[in-house]
């Protein structure tokens, strides 16, 4: 077996056809890795179709530089179904192979290109019969992956899929192959659920929605909604009415948004499985582009809890249940989701759970020595999610806060000071 290795230096250089198709016949390789070819995605696809390669996997370039490509032939492929093949008698526990195999079973797995090549239909077939392997099948869209082309080159496969010998599949009777929403890659997630109840549930609606002031409407609602010589309990009232029914019609709701986008992409994404649309290949590109900004707004949600959190001091002021801000800090990587979801709950229902609103109040002695009432001040020990909750709540109110205060009004307000009454007095 001879394995080729060339540095090409672009594929897309004029002499590069020429000069593999000759290194191909002087030297007949197996297997030919190709650096450095400056040329991804689907051109590269292109041009490696056109080798005589039963197979290629492909590594994108970085910028106008990089590139991967390795291609091979049947023969190689044939060993890997052999060896499969020879791991089966030497055992008899539960097997499951699941990944993307880069075959077909049957001209159903594919819609668009080429036809399948029997030979290696046949021998894919033969390695899972001699591995005693069954199809878990799958629900979703048919197809796993597809090559993003305009109608008439565009190729739809199933690629990715799960296979189960008999010990395997009698230990986890309903488990089941979910073909997810394909969002950013050309494969779509594959999820195996060991108990076939159903997709998650995702988070629930909320009112409050975290990223308003990421929105370029914003800052003309709020001066909208405010009047500048009216009193801030009222402009607070207003504010509050209007922005929940601009949250709905025009913001919309992050976890309702995705939610609905998943679900429009799954229906479309099955839809185009069947047979291809201009207009719904259009559709799916334009969801996938929104898709994209909303997980963008989740991301800066969890930033923004993650800054509440890490500004309070590690070590100090613990809450009603005794534990500091840095132990969140310190194991973040364990507790983020739930901190974020306990967060995204208060703003979701617009109250503060009893549990994290217990606060445990203690006296501080006003100097050393203090020995009456009168000498020590109360300070109350917060829950650490109800002061993530209120650093929120200030960081978003406090571009506001000069234009909803009277500018008479001087505390509160940052470059506002009480001293200033008394120097205009």
């Amino acid at each position: 077996m001879n394995i080729l290795l060339w540095n090409c230096r672009g594929a897309l250089n004029p002499l590069f056809h020429v000069t593999l198709k000759n290194l191909i016949v002087t030297h007949s390789p197996s297997i030919v890795i190709i650096t450095e070819t400056r040329v991804g995605g689907e051109r590269a696809k292109d041009i490696t179709d056109r080798l005589p390669f039963d197979g290629a996997l492909h590594a994108d370039t970085i910028g106008y530089s990089g590139g991967i490509w390795v291609l091979w032939k049947l023969e190689e492929r044939k060993l890997l179904w052999k060896n499969l093949a020879s791991i089966a008698p030497m055992h008899d526990l539960p097997w499951l192979m699941l990944g993307d195999f880069n075959e077909m079973l049957s001209s159903s797995d594919k819609l668009g290109g080429n036809p399948l090549i029997p030979r290696r239909v046949q021998m894919f077939k033969d390695c899972l019969d001699s591995c005693g392997m069954v199809d878990l099948g799958f629900h979703g869209p048919r197809f796993t992956w597809v090559n993003k082309r305009e109608v008439g080159h565009f190729i739809q496969e199933r690629l990715d899929r799960g296979f189960a010998n008999s010990e395997w599949r009698r230990m986890y009777l309903e488990a089941a192959i979910h073909h997810l929403v394909r969002t950013h890659s050309d494969h779509c997630p594959v999820l195996l659920k060991m108990d076939n109840n159903g997709l998650s549930n995702l988070s629930r609606s909320f009112r409050f929605q975290p990223m308003w002031m990421s929105h370029p409407l914003f800052s003309d609602f709020v001066a909208d909604s405010c009047m500048d010589d009216g009193p801030l309990n009222l402009n607070v009232e207003k504010f509050t009415a209007d922005v929940k029914i601009w949250n709905k019609e025009v913001f919309g709701d992050i976890f309702q948004r995705k939610k609905r986008l998943e679900a429009r992409l799954r229906g479309i994404q099955s839809r185009i499985a069947d047979g291809l649309n201009l207009y719904l290949l259009n559709l799916e590109c334009q969801l996938r582009k929104e898709y994209s900004e909303v997980l963008q707004s989740e991301e800066e949600f969890w930033l923004e809890v993650k800054e509440g959190l890490w500004s309070l001091k590690p070590l100090k002021a613990p809450g009603p249940d005794g534990i500091h801000a840095g132990f969140f800090q310190a194991y973040w990587q364990l507790v983020g989701t739930s901190v974020v979801n306990e967060v995204c709950k208060v703003f979701q229902d617009s109250t503060m759970p009893p549990h994290l609103n217990e606060t445990l109040i203690t006296l501080i002695p006003k100097y050393p020595g203090a020995d009456c009432l009168a000498s020590f001040r109360p300070i109350s020990l917060c829950n650490i999610v109800y002061k993530v909750v209120t650093k929120i709540i200030v960081k978003r109110l406090r571009p506001f806060l000069p234009n909803l205060i009277s500018p008479l009004q001087t505390a509160f307000v940052l470059g506002r000071m009480g001293l200033d009454n008394m120097i205009i007095a």
